[in-house]
């Protein structure tokens, strides 16, 4: 009797208990700490008692704790980047909680768009995330200009909103589709809010699913365009041959980022080409990164070895894994 009663008493799959490592490891994933004697003693208790995972996992989830630091992650947060704000969530890694932290955002990219966007001039942000680029711009062209924002990303698409209201922007005009050469749709996947487009997938598996639309036609309103920025995790090239006729009529200024990594692995697109491309629009091709590079290109090849050259050093002194660098480029006819 003693036996069957143990033996009741242990039914759980001895796979699916929580062992004393797990409830470390559920500390710093839920709590973001070590344990504390109390707690970790009481959860000690209970793994003695054959609780299981799952088990364990809620009696986390289910704490006042772990729900205040949830509710305080989300918290949409209003952050000056110099004379205008930006709404982020601390929850958002990919860089809402740097902003946060450092109340900074590319400053060599920000830079770059102050010193050459002017007062009353149209400005097209290809990749607008939740708006660090776009209200600069908007600031910068003032009343008389126009930015027109691409987004993809719906959650990208609420705190972008919520900075053109806070702002009180009225020289922004939102696209909240993907830039493509082609009008489908895609799913959107990847980090929080650097998405990236893939191949539809089946419903099942989707993610989230977005419209891409082809600039041309959705932007041949427009009188002028006279600065182009584009950021999109490596679906540029196919972006820019759907905005290749407005390209060549306007002549904006671009800044485009130039990562090899996301161009191969993410599009299956190779970089070499991508910069083929961009000189087909462009005589010259500037180089800028966080790291002080500015030098200027002619033609791709000088490029490429370029980004070799220094993707080895920025690698060898450990400041970035291998194949990680990229450039931002602004590409002009001048």
């Amino acid at each position: 009797m003693r036996l069957f009663q143990r033996l009741r008493r242990n039914r759980t799959p001895y796979a699916e208990r929580a062992t004393l490592a797990d409830i470390t490891a559920a500390y710093r994933f839920f709590l973001r700490r070590q344990p504390d004697p109390e707690g970790f003693a009481h959860f000690r208790r209970m793994v003695a008692h054959g609780v299981t995972i799952d088990r364990l996992i809620a009696s986390f989830t289910d704490s006042d704790e772990y729900k205040a630091r949830i509710a305080r992650e989300s918290e949409v947060r209003a952050v000056d980047l110099g004379g205008y704000f930006v709404c982020v969530q601390e929850a958002e890694t990919d860089f809402g909680k740097e902003i946060i932290a450092t109340k900074q955002y590319e400053p060599h990219v920000r830079g770059a768009i102050s010193e050459l966007l002017k007062a009353g001039q149209t400005f097209v942000d290809i990749g607008a995330n939740v708006g660090t680029i776009s209200f600069l711009a908007a600031k910068i062209v003032g009343v008389e200009g126009t930015v027109i924002s691409v987004e993809p990303n719906a959650h990208n698409q609420q705190l972008l909103y919520a900075g053109i209201v806070l702002n009180a922007f009225a020289n922004i005009r939102v696209l909240p589709y993907a830039a493509s050469n082609r009008r489908a749709v895609f799913s959107l996947t990847g980090g929080t809010s650097n998405t990236y487009l893939v191949s539809a997938k089946t419903y099942q598996n989707v993610g989230s699913y977005t419209q891409s639309i082809v600039l041309d036609e959705e932007l041949a309103d427009l009188a002028a365009i006279d600065f182009v920025k584009m950021d999109i995790e490596g679906h540029e090239p196919l972006a820019l041959a759907g905005f290749s006729s407005l390209i060549k009529k306007h002549n904006p200024t671009l800044l485009t980022e130039f990562n090899p990594r996301c161009l191969k692995d993410v599009q299956c697109l190779e970089p070499y080409e991508y910069a083929k491309q961009l000189f087909s629009y462009y005589n010259r091709l500037h180089v800028i990164t966080p790291f002080g590079d500015s030098d200027s290109f002619t033609n791709p090849d000088d490029l490429m070895s370029h980004w070799r050259k220094r993707n080895e050093e920025i690698s060898g002194q450990k400041l970035l894994p291998d194949g990680l660098l990229h450039f931002d480029i602004i590409a002009t006819n001048t």
